[in-house]
């Protein structure tokens, strides 16, 4: 999208599943939205990830970074970025923040960070930010809705989401911020994508999950095993309560 106001344009993270970028081009100061890595393909040979092609971005327009949430395909690049840009400052929630500092352990660097709250008002040259909170299998994670000073475009940005309206760990996703807004906008657009967005039906509710997981639980063997994503917190702590409450 291209308005005299910004212009939002992917960096990485299209038609793929990671190296996730995208740049908010203003009338004199850029502002990306998180910088993640990509596992390589098959033909990808001796390569152990792929991150976003930084070319494109300008240290005199360059200053700040919002990362969205905690995955991989969002932050595991933001250690060569601030390799490159030392002195950016990195906008960012708590729990991802300490995801984020491990990281950069490794590469023995540090950042400049502001932390941020969903609904919070962060204010740039030619943009306002608002995060807003959305549903996904990781805590902390958000949408952004980007406008002009002059409120006459807006933007919706969603990296990933799911709704879910009953979950008993998060609140919903804020679908009245969101309306709230932009309706104060002339003109608005909206980028929101997630795996599997183009299929038809919905998601399953972490709740839907409970019944099946208490089953689980109260088999007869003495040992159980249950894989699932290192970044699903909310989920391993519902194992954790089932596995308590029936005496594992």
């Amino acid at each position: 999208m291209k308005n005299k106001y910004f212009s939002v344009l992917p960096i990485g993270g299209v038609e793929e599943i990671g190296s996730n970028m995208t740049m908010i081009r203003g009338i004199d100061e850029d502002l990306i939205i998180d910088c993640g890595m990509l596992f390589p393909y098959e033909d990808s040979f001796d390569i152990n990830y792929l991150i976003p092609d930084f070319s494109l971005l300008d240290p005199a327009r360059f200053k700040n970074i919002i990362i969205t949430h905690g995955h991989e395909d969002h932050i595991g690049g933001l250690g060569h970025l601030l390799k490159e840009f030392p002195e950016l400052t990195v906008w960012v929630t708590p729990f991802t923040l300490h995801l984020i500092q491990r990281k950069l352990e490794e590469h023995k660097i540090s950042m400049n960070y502001q932390v941020y709250v969903p609904g919070q008002e962060l204010s740039f040259k030619n943009v306002d930010v608002t995060p807003v909170h959305v549903n996904h299998s990781i805590p902390e994670t958000s949408g952004m809705i980007v406008r002009s000073k002059d409120r006459k475009w807006g933007a919706l940005y969603i990296s990933d989401f799911k709704v879910d309206l009953e979950s008993k760990h998060e609140a919903p996703i804020d679908f009245k911020t969101i309306k709230t807004k932009l309706s104060e906008c002339e003109q608005t657009a909206y980028f929101m994508d997630s795996t599997n967005v183009i299929y038809d039906g919905k998601t399953t509710s972490e709740n839907e999950l409970h019944a099946d997981l208490e089953h689980l639980m109260n088999r007869p063997e003495q040992r159980l095993f249950i894989t699932l994503f290192a970044s699903n917190v909310h989920r391993m702590n519902a194992i954790a309560k089932m596995a308590k409450d029936s005496g594992r």
